[in-house]
């Protein structure tokens, strides 16, 4: 049987500018085109239905866009090690191209698994960088300039009548969606034109308020690119997000705003970067220094967080929105894991799984080094412990967000609306308030709490071991030019 080669989708779910299908356009063997709903990130508790809705979304356009190019894309649900096995035990395999995926631990393992079964079945697997993240990289002064040449090379198209077409029509059965695959309302939708839209959208309409918008929570999720997901799934690159850009930029009204997104761009991949580089970050804390703080864990204290009923309107907004649609903009992001670890002092640990579970966008490369950069950590940065009530007055004056998503607070004046609890007993009253039944009474006093925390944490921060750390970690991860200052203030893409 003549030899095909096989194209892995994993998070890179588009057929523009995906370098596994320009591989295969040389050989003249047929192509296999496959996507493997694996069991063990199916049921891994970084993950939710949200996230296989999403995939399945952008599966169905890929599908679809290969078949109207005469070519099949096989679904699998499976583990990937047995869908391997079955398929070279029908078919000759040559090659499988895919994305390099810096991932959790347990995509390392079976990314292990499989390396050792292709050597052993003489099949060459052959990955790609994703987003210039660049695996194995041993001198980090070069990523810059080669991240920048691979931002700078034109955007692969395919050229189909060079991507040969496969006969094989019995590899696996066909998988039916599940009900709960279907759209859901607050969600965005996945999908390669969806994300191109989005762009577009963006570019033309919505970014001359990005940087002025983008600490309000309300008005962020327009001002805001909400291109993170895309990112994450691979829908787009971000090559052809930055000559999106580039394109533009010259006639642009607004450079300095797209200035600050390209800036975020790069400080996204180079986040990626330092995760692949030093992947312990997903359990253990950047800093040693702070390995014995904050080791007891409140459970009550999580699941109040966790359901937004922590008596904070703002960060119980935040909680709400974030479980009903996938998306919170990167300040109220640091701002509720700094009450998790600072007012209601428990490990950034504690509350990983179930963020990650929440984030329609979540990518461990970024999702790691912001909980510890949040948590206080890293050593590095600025040690932030965000004042929820001083957060609320500041970024949603009015309470619109506030009142959008508590709406047991939808009758409360926007005077009153950030420190419900204050009301005097008349106000409360008039307003039809009842503490801890309309709303809950705050589980913590945050202003106690936080200096709690900077009085601990602070001379952890100036001592001489989080001192010897952070050197080692600025050895080995941080930029010696003058724009890492810049990457490293801890700047986000959403």
């Amino acid at each position: 049987m003549q030899k095909h080669q096989i194209v892995w989708f994993k998070r890179d779910l588009r057929l523009s500018d995906n370098a596994a299908i320009q591989a295969t356009e040389a050989s003249g063997e047929p192509i296999i085109f496959l996507y493997i709903f694996e069991p063990l990130l199916l049921h891994d508790q970084h993950y939710d239905i949200r996230h296989w809705r999403f995939v399945w979304q952008s599966l169905q356009e890929l599908r679809n866009n290969l078949y109207a190019r005469g070519h099949q894309l096989w679904i699998v649900n499976a583990e990937a090690l047995p869908v391997f096995m079955h398929i070279c035990s029908k078919i000759q395999v040559s090659n499988v191209f895919s994305h390099q995926e810096t991932g959790i631990l347990k995509t390392f393992n079976r990314d292990i698994q499989l390396q050792n079964f292709f050597k052993y079945s003489n099949v060459k697997w052959i990955e790609f960088p994703t987003n210039g993240v660049i695996r194995g990289l041993k001198e980090k002064n070069t990523w810059q300039k080669r991240w920048e040449q691979s931002m700078g090379a034109s955007p692969f198209q395919p050229n189909w009548s060079k991507v040969t077409r496969s006969n094989i029509s019995d590899l696996f059965p066909t998988i039916k969606p599940h009900a709960a695959f279907s759209n859901v309302a607050n969600f965005q939708m996945g999908g390669e034109s969806v994300a191109q839209s989005v762009l577009k959208d963006f570019l033309t309409s919505r970014y001359p308020n990005y940087m002025k918008h983008i600490s309000q929570p309300e008005k962020s999720r327009v001002s805001c690119s909400r291109l993170s997901p895309y990112i994450a799934w691979g829908n787009i690159s971000m090559r052809q997000i930055i000559q999106a850009i580039d394109e533009i930029y010259e006639s642009a009204a607004n450079k300095r705003v797209l200035h600050q997104f390209s800036s975020r761009l790069h400080w996204q991949s180079h986040f990626i970067q330092k995760f692949e580089r030093d992947c312990r970050i997903e359990t253990q804390n950047f800093n040693p220094a702070f390995n014995n703080v904050r080791q007891e864990v409140d459970f009550q204290k999580i699941s109040k967080w966790e359901q937004g009923e922590t008596g904070y309107p703002l960060v119980d907004a935040c909680m709400r929105c974030l479980a009903a649609t996938g998306w919170i903009n990167f300040r109220m992001r640091a701002m509720v894991v700094s009450f998790l670890t600072h007012q209601l002092w428990q490990p950034w640990q504690a509350g990983a799984n179930w963020l990650a579970k929440q984030f329609l966008d979540f990518e461990p490369g970024i999702h790691y080094p912001q909980l510890q950069m949040q948590a206080g950590t890293t050593g590095l940065h600025i040690l932030r412990i965000y004042d929820p009530v001083k957060q609320s007055i500041e970024k949603d004056p009015d309470g619109i967000f506030i009142k959008k998503w508590v709406p047991e607070l939808q009758d409360i004046p926007a005077a009153n609306i950030h420190q419900p609890w204050k009301m005097t007993p008349l106000e409360q009253g008039f307003y039809n308030y009842i503490p801890n039944k309309t709303y809950p009474s705050p589980i913590v006093d945050a202003h106690e709490t936080g200096k709690k925390a900077a009085e601990i944490l602070w001379p952890i921060v100036n001592s001489e071991r989080a001192a010897f750390e952070a050197k080692k970690i600025l050895k080995k991860h941080v930029l010696s030019t003058e724009r890492a200052k810049a990457i490293n203030q801890g700047k986000n893409i959403s």
